[in-house]
């Protein structure tokens, strides 16, 4: 074979050796320096359910214990103190009392009051009857607190009450309607007036004696002024 003849090339396959490796991604773990040296792995965290056991009590408001007795209370605040405190406090308990009837010294005599009972004492409008009187009084574990109202014949008195007569009142006759006041059981001051000044109707509701100028409806009875 001369040296001017062609040798017809082989085509050449790629070798494996010759493909280009394929490139791994490979991910490196951080170290704990790149971390940082306090690096801590975040934990899930779950909120506990609040055990009935871990829950606060909750407080009950305090029922204050009512007065029953003229030197707890001066007689001039007795109005408000029978309407806003010592009414709501015998509706509050209605549910919880039962009519029954309990022998009670008063006005000096053994009587028979027939009223509203809670544990074994009258709580609430209670009445009964004196030689010639009908009445009608407001009881709190059986002392008379707030209203009394006598009647007899065409006669009508209205008292505030804490145990004894204390505070306003109001008398109805056939001819006249008198304001009065009293403390600790004894009568005060006195005054005939019209019927719009009375501080109490006939039937016992407020009409003057939650007057802030109340004063002007009785006079003292030792002529000195308020």
């Amino acid at each position: 074979m001369s040296i001017s003849e062609e040798v017809p090339q082989q085509e050449l396959k790629p070798d494996a050796k010759d493909e280009k490796p394929k490139l791994e991604v490979k991910v490196k773990k951080p170290t704990p320096d790149e971390k940082g040296e306090n690096f801590k792995p975040e934990a899930k965290v779950e909120k506990p359910e609040p055990d009935a056991k871990d829950e606060k009590p909750k407080h009950e408001a305090k029922v204050e214990k009512l007065k029953t007795s003229p030197d707890d209370l001066h007689y001039s605040e007795m109005t408000t103190y029978t309407r806003d405190t010592v009414m709501p406090e015998v509706k509050r308990n209605e549910d919880l009392c039962k009519i029954g009837t309990v022998e009670l010294d008063l006005d000096g005599s053994k009587v028979q009051v027939t009223g509203p009972m809670k544990d074994g004492k009258l709580y609430g409008k209670g009445e009964y009857k004196y030689p010639g009187y009908k009445i009608e009084a407001n009881f709190i574990d059986n002392v008379q607190v707030g209203l009394r109202i006598e009647r007899r014949d065409e006669l009508v008195v209205i008292y505030e009450m804490l145990d004894k007569s204390h505070g306003k009142g109001t008398s109805y006759t056939e001819y006249d309607i008198r304001n009065l006041v009293c403390r600790d059981g004894t009568e005060i001051a006195s005054k005939f007036v019209k019927d719009h000044e009375a501080f109490y109707t006939i039937d016992g509701d407020i009409l003057k004696a939650d007057s802030p100028v109340w004063k002007a409806f009785v006079e003292r009875n030792d002529g000195k002024q308020w």
